[in-house]
């Protein structure tokens, strides 16, 4: 009896040991503290104003600044508490893209400094930008020690006794921050015209690496079915736009994959993403210059589950908008198109929001579109309701994209913005 005694008193113990462990009140504030700034760029609205004013060189010092602290945070955070709850949801945030510092040198003379600093207003967003890139240097030291910090993270998980779908996670996130870091250098080089022989060649030997990973992760995680939509999110937006004809092969080689009975019963993953690439390459082959020009049809959801067809939306002048979080342009775009859809919503102006990315950038697009005021339907292009990708159906490469559709659900303008868009309501309204 006394032994069983010493062993319940012990078991509590160790219960109340692992309970103290779990609720540790400075573990919780520095949680709490880590989530009340992991998304904040500036403290006060002087600070963004002077985001939205600075000139490249200042802005980029500025992101980069607040980028090093994220992942400062959430590395700090991991060092201290190993065992945390938060452990891996904190991993995923130190390899996700808006935790990437810039890693911009210290080490700059005047000239460099002056030419950095003259890319100032509209500058800031033109076709010249990727000389400024170029030329920013980077702490080649800082850049490698995270990296392998990141990697050594990651090894961790798949040495333990991990499930495989956190081994799968922790892995495809590390395939992304890699991407994000060859998209980096890929977008500072410039493209000039009667090259595109050499830049298939070129893009197919420096985009060949991420493909074959991504085959190897679809191979050894089949059940995993995140991988299948990242796999299709990379076909569809990032690497289409940067090379299409890539892209397009790319795409036929994970249908033929995927469509491998052997493949096909290894795991939903690999039916998962057979099943989305066929219905995209149906829907694209069905798609043709006259049935565009009859009508656009569209099964859209909300962000908050609100589900909505174009065809509901007929007898209304309705202006889609496809947009990225990551399109400067675009957000700009918004408080105008705010202030028209008000002035004009009880005359039969709607208004839908094609937004890029998938769920995962639910939370800042909801912060994008409070701040801006657009209080309409914002559809997640890649979400997990969302049956096919339109910026992958209508072969939308570049934005902003504004389309305005008439009364019929005809399209009437594919440059809908601006003082343009003001001249479109005023025709199509009154017809």
């Amino acid at each position: 009896m006394r032994r069983i005694i010493i062993l319940i008193i012990i078991s509590l113990n160790v219960l109340s040991c692992s309970q103290s462990q779990n609720m540790n009140p400075q573990e919780e504030k520095d949680w709490a503290y880590f989530q009340a700034n992991k998304s904040r760029l500036c403290e006060t609205k002087e600070q963004c104003d002077y985001l939205d004013s600075s000139n490249l060189l200042e802005y980029s010092k500025l992101i980069d600044a607040v980028y090093t602290k994220r992942s400062k945070m959430a590395e700090d955070f991991m060092d201290k508490y190993p065992e945390s709850e938060h452990y891996d949801e904190m991993l995923n945030w130190f390899l996700h893209l808006y935790f990437e510092p810039k890693f911009i040198s210290k080490d700059m003379d005047a000239d460099r400094v002056a030419f950095l600093s003259s890319f100032t207003g509209p500058v800031r967003y033109g076709p010249k930008v990727t000389d400024f890139y170029r030329a920013l240097p980077v702490d080649d030291k800082a850049m490698d020690k995270w990296v392998e910090k990141g990697n050594a993270l990651v090894e961790r998980v798949l040495n333990s006794d991990a499930s495989d779908e956190r081994k799968a996670e922790v892995e495809v996130r590390l395939l992304g921050r890699d991407f994000n870091l060859a998209k980096r250098w890929y977008d500072a080089l410039p493209k000039m015209d009667r090259e595109d022989d050499y830049w298939a060649h070129f893009d197919k030997q420096y985009w060949g690496s991420i493909y074959l990973r991504l085959f190897e992760l679809l191979e050894k995680y089949p059940d995993y079915e995140p991988l299948a939509e990242y796999i299709l999110s990379l076909l569809e937006e990032p690497l289409k736009i940067r090379s299409p004809k890539l892209a397009e092969s790319y795409t036929k080689s994970f249908i033929e994959m995927s469509s491998n009975q052997k493949m096909l019963a290894s795991g939903d993953a690999v039916k998962l993403l057979n099943e989305k690439l066929m219905s995209q390459k149906k829907a694209r082959e069905a798609l043709t210059e006259e049935e565009v020009s009859v009508s656009i049809e569209m099964d859209l959801v909300g962000l908050d589950g609100t589900e909505v067809k174009l065809s509901q939306l007929r007898g209304k002048l309705v202006l889609v908008d496809f947009w990225s979080i990551r399109c400067a342009p675009c957000i700009r775009e918004m408080p105008h198109v705010a202030s028209l859809y008000e002035k004009y919503k009880d005359e039969g102006f709607e208004v839908v929001g094609i937004v890029a990315e998938g769920d995962e950038a639910k939370e800042r697009v909801l912060e994008i579109t409070d701040k801006q005021c657009a209080s309409w339907l914002q559809h997640m292009d890649k979400g997990n309701k969302s049956k096919i990708s339109y910026h992958n159906l209508y072969n939308i490469n570049a934005l902003p994209e504004v389309w305005l559709l008439d009364r019929n659900g005809q399209i009437v303008d594919k440059k809908a913005r601006g003082k343009r868009l003001d001249s479109l309501l005023k025709e199509y309204l009154r017809k």
